[in-house]
């Protein structure tokens, strides 16, 4: 079923994705006290809450699993997309690690900036990013007019979404990043990329470390990632890929 899923071979199908889901389901919340316990906690949840099932995964074989896809029936019959626990709103599925860090000091700015960076080279799948771009837009005009000022400002990656274009927008720091388009995990070489543009439009593979480093040098402290794999990483170093590269 994993490799079905690297692969995006045609046996990777709906019934692939639920029969993976509560095979997980089974792995991480056993039948008996563990399932009870979470469906007990959901049940109680108050009204407008939400519950966060927190995954804190020490074993490096078991890190590489993709544990979001797990999928409990919520009623008899045929399973529905609902069944998978990610796609409920009511439910967050989040990794911790145990990563030190030092006292943060935020920048003083009157605003918080947050710098988006959307991507969709020419020569992959062609992504709707603009769509992203103008949810973003109306959430930060949403949360400025509830605050009654401006609390956040937007600062876009001008298109195409250079490696230029990002280190520019980074340059006067930074505290929140958002990054929405492709992502990659190389098995070879053990790399995390996201993929931004080149002045072409073609695909420029940007690696998980240079990302870090540019982010850290902003003064980056909230990352949110929209793209395939960057949360993956692998048996054999547990900073590999993206979202672990960052932390």
């Amino acid at each position: 079923l994993l490799a079905a899923l690297d692969r995006r071979s045609p046996a990777w199908n709906d019934a692939a994705a639920y029969e993976l889901g509560n095979m997980l389901a089974d792995l991480a919340l056993p039948d008996g006290p563990v399932r009870r316990l979470f469906e007990d906690s959901l049940a109680a949840r108050r009204e407008q809450a939400g519950l966060r099932l927190r995954l804190h995964i020490d074993a490096l074989p078991l890190v590489d699993i993709p544990w979001e896809f797990i999928c409990l029936r919520q009623a008899p019959g045929a399973q529905q997309p609902s069944d998978f626990l990610a796609l409920r709103r009511e439910v967050s599925i989040a990794r911790t690690d145990s990563v030190g860090s030092t006292p943060w000091q935020p920048p003083a700015r009157r605003k918080a900036r947050l710098v988006t960076a959307l991507a969709s080279p020419s020569d992959q799948d062609e992504l709707d990013v603009s769509k992203d771009g103008d949810a973003i837009q109306k959430a930060v005009e949403a949360l400025n007019q509830a605050a009654g000022e401006a609390v956040f400002e937007m600062r876009p990656v001008e298109r195409p979404a250079t490696t230029t274009n990002l280190l520019a927008a980074l340059q006067d720091g930074a505290d929140l990043f958002h990054f929405g388009g492709h992502g990659q995990f190389q098995p070879i070489d053990q790399k995390g990329q996201i993929l931004l543009e080149r002045a072409d439009g073609s695909s420029e593979f940007y690696d998980a470390g240079r990302l870090a480093q540019a982010l850290r040098d902003a003064g980056v402290r909230l990352a949110v990632l929209g793209a395939c794999d960057t949360g993956r990483r692998n048996a054999a170093n547990a900073w590999s890929g993206v979202a672990p590269a960052l932390t």
